[in-house]
């Protein structure tokens, strides 16, 4: 009997080859954006569950608050390790990592390599973060503040192979050397991880660039990773109360942070969006909704078979007639058509598998979400197998219980079409409502971004290029005093200055205090070291006072700008002249000589909060040069020169602000372009069931069209009425997907200090969009069916 089903229904599909290929089409598109969707969001949730224990290991977090801002970070102070392994019992390992602000340079023999991903770490890094040892003993690998342990690539990269056991690396940070010695080789850390790392040296190898570790074991400076394992999950709350005594007894009543607290590392990717991040994560917002987009376009593509399926009823009446009169029973009918339905899903699954393909390949190349398809992984077949099932039978049962379901005299009469099913309605207007609100979330978030884009900032990105300095020779202040001077004498070099932060991208803390405030009383505030022509360079405008001078060398020892909301928030009033008093150790006094103008110094997702910029003598990270246009290639080669002339043993390594500023925006920019891409798909898996279901339609009422012709109905008389019942589905759908992408948006959009409103403009579009396609397809059905002529129409059965 099965052999039987299969027979008639590969003889069906056959026979309805428009009805065949748009089912599988419609289908294939649906499973393609779901299994892509799939494959990304259990991509991002499996982050560090590959981890040892992972619902034991933590990091410590620190929350503190700046004017009443939270601010979040992932790092804390060095002690807070050491009082920790003495009074929590709760703890079975801990470690340390650390890493300079800046890239290293790694000396081979006559070889260099700049390397982004160099840590200090204490021995316990191995266990804890399941780093696994090649070559070495974890044990004993970074025991010795001159230890190395290097990753596979990095070991391949240096020596050409991985038998680099006792070999020596010589590495430069800043401008100081230190020698290593190999100690083992650990596998390329995986990339489903909010940790990555590729070269580790002993812990106690810091001092060979810092001197000591005075600077970290300040209580205000925050330069620690720092990871432990618990015993047991219940000792959580223990340890979460020893950080909170650390608080309450270390720091300043006026200084303290909080809180200090665990974090679950398999909660970082998703649920931290922290300073101080080892790499940037993601957002379980986007895992919710390219989720529910993943979802809608399923349901649309199931509705849109449905709706097919169903259509196809009155050319398969008299097939089921005869069945049952031939004896066939309900179920045996139902079975038959479940199989049609669940074969077509076999072979749109097929076609799913190579369209994934395609759009993962085209969402890697317009985002960096580096998809790709495993198909050793027992998962994607075991997924594959669910979908077909569900899919399959989801899809088909409706269509299945409604063609057995006609009686026999009726099914051969062809009568059994004159009932109506006002459930087909309610299908179309779904998938129409979930087209309509796809396009309204796309032109929201692209209404977002052209915001962001395009809003002034306060301060000027274009023509800028930023260096990275530190590290470089070219930072010691006599080296970068000869390079700003040669830089500003090339032609189209308006000016040139150097700072510690990168401005869009946000600013560090720093505690401050102005006049007589004692230390106990200064407050963290977003702080920014500077040279001179940094106002000139980024044109800020001065709303009061002066800029940093040659002509006032007091400046040098101390002088410092604010921005307004300092002024607001401290209540400065006649800021001019104001003492500053900033930092910690070696506390740095001088006075307040002019106040601008309110910028972005971070994303617009922030607002705009205190500021102080402060001129001071000491190399710095970042340099930047302006221009008076766009820089030439002929100018950069120029500056490269001139950088190379100064430091022979480290490239010049830059980039244009513009383009750093808009990768801020990078997981929004990822959410547009993913949003209209299955937006797009959306829409022709509507507009592939709209025409056949249209089709099936004006077939049905091909006599009614031509009674209403011998009656005088003209040809776009008949056209306006398929298109006004279609137009009040559209009204009806675009009213249902307001309110939900309303408040969905409404969420998103609240992650933005500053943002655009909603008004009803994207749902006015996605409105004459979705009615466009619908005239569209009614249109061309319609008119074929009002061109036949009534005497063909209207012919005796």
């Amino acid at each position: 009997m099965v052999k039987n089903f299969l027979i008639v229904a590969m003889r069906t599909m056959r026979k309805h080859k428009s009805y065949t290929i748009m089912n599988v089409a419609g289908l294939a598109t649906g499973l393609a954006c779901f299994m892509v969707i799939a494959m990304y969001v259990r991509r991002e949730t499996e982050f560090d569950t590959f981890q040892k224990n992972p619902d034991r290991l933590f990091r410590i977090a620190l929350h503190r608050e700046n004017t009443g801002s939270p601010q979040p970070i992932a790092t804390v102070s060095h002690s807070v390790a050491d009082i920790l392994r003495r009074e929590s019992p709760g703890i079975e390992s801990m470690a340390r990592l650390f890493r300079f602000d800046q890239d290293a340079v790694i000396l081979t023999g006559d070889k260099k390599f700049t390397e982004p991903d160099l840590m200090f770490a204490e021995p316990d890094v191995f266990d804890l973060l399941s780093i696994e040892l090649l070559n070495g003993s974890p044990a004993n690998a970074l025991k010795n503040p001159t230890d190395a342990v290097l990753s596979e690539a990095s070991a391949r990269a240096y020596f050409g192979h991985t038998d680099v056991i006792g070999q020596n690396i010589r590495v430069r940070i800043n401008t100081r050397y230190a020698d290593f010695k190999i100690t083992g080789v650990f596998k390329n850390y995986p990339s489903n991880s909010h940790f990555y790392t590729n070269v580790l040296l002993g812990f106690d190898g810091v001092k060979n660039y810092v001197g000591d570790l005075d600077f970290f074991q300040s209580w205000f400076n925050y330069p620690m990773w720092t990871y432990l394992r618990i015993k047991d999950i219940n000792d959580e709350a223990s340890v979460n109360a020893a950080l909170h005594q650390i608080v309450e007894r270390h720091f300043p009543q006026t200084r303290k942070p909080s809180h200090m607290q665990l974090q679950r590392v398999t909660d970082i990717h998703l649920h931290s969006q922290m300073g101080g991040e080892i790499r940037p994560n993601s957002n379980i917002f986007y895992i919710y909704t390219f989720t529910i987009i993943g979802l809608l376009l399923l349901i649309v593509a199931c509705v849109n078979y449905i709706n097919l399926s169903t259509a196809q009823s009155e050319q398969r009446t008299r097939e089921v007639g005869v069945r049952k009169v031939m004896g066939a029973r309900r179920r045996e009918l139902i079975f038959q058509f479940l199989m049609e339905s669940v074969l077509q899903s076999i072979f749109a699954l097929g076609l799913a598998l190579g369209l994934a393909e395609v759009l993962a390949s085209v969402l890697n190349r317009f985002t960096d979400l580096q998809l790709t398809f495993d198909y050793s992984d027992p998962f994607l077949f075991i997924f594959s197998a669910f979908l077909i099932v569900v899919v399959g039978v989801g899809a088909g049962f409706y269509p299945a219980v409604v063609l057995s379901g006609y009686a026999p005299i009726r099914n051969l009469r062809m009568k059994a079409f004159r009932r109506r099913f006002p459930l087909r309605k309610i299908l179309v207007i779904v998938q129409l409502s979930v087209t309509a609100a796809l396009i309204s979330a796309v032109w929201i978030i692209q209404l977002q971004i052209n915001y962001v884009r395009s809003k002034e900032l306060g301060f000027n990105k274009d023509h800028t290029v930023l260096i990275r300095a530190i590290g470089s020779t070219v930072a010691s202040n006599l080296n970068y005093d000869r390079f700003k001077y040669q830089c500003e004498q090339l032609p189209g070099v308006i000016s040139v200055t150097r700072h510690s932060w990168v401005a869009g991208e946000g600013f560090r803390i720093r505690s401050v205090g102005f006049d007589s405030f004692s230390e106990e009383q200064r407050q963290p505030i977003q702080f920014i070291f500077v040279g001179e022509d940094y106002l000139k360079t980024y044109d800020l405008k001065l709303i009061e006072g002066r800029d940093f001078s040659a002509q006032y060398p007091a400046d040098t020892a101390g002088a410092y700008i604010v921005n307004e909301a300092a002024v607001r928030a401290y209540g400065l009033t006649n800021p001019i002249g104001r003492i500053v008093v900033s930092g910690d150790r070696g506390p740095v006094r001088g006075p307040i000589v002019g106040v601008v103008k309110d910028f972005h110094f971070a994303s617009l997702h922030e607002a705009i909060e205190p500021m102080v910029i402060g001129l001071f003598r000491f190399p710095m990270p970042y340099i930047s040069v302006r221009f008076d246009g766009q820089a030439t290639p002929e100018t950069i080669g120029a500056i490269e020169r001139l950088w190379n002339n100064i430091d022979t043993e480290r490239p010049m390594d830059y980039s244009f602000l513009d383009t750093r500023i808009e990768r801020v925006y990078r997981f929004e920019n990822q959410l547009s372009a993913i949003t209209k891409l299955f937006t797009i798909l959306s829409m022709i898996i509507g507009c592939m069931g709209l025409f056949g279901l249209i089709a099936a339609m004006a077939e049905k009422r091909t006599k009614e069209i031509g009674i209403r012709k011998v009656l005088g109905a003209s040809i776009w008389g008949i056209i306006g009425m398929f298109a006004r019942e279609f137009s009040v589905m559209v009204i009806v759908a675009t009213l249902l997907a307001v309110p939900t992408v309303y408040s969905g948006l409404s969420q998103w959009l609240e992650g933005f200090a500053y943002r655009v409103e909603l008004t009803a403009e994207p749902f006015i579009v996605s409105f004459i969009a979705i009615l466009f396609l619908t005239v569209i397809t009614v249109t061309h059905h319609a008119l074929k069916a009002a061109k036949t002529n009534p005497a063909v129409s209207l012919k005796s059965e």
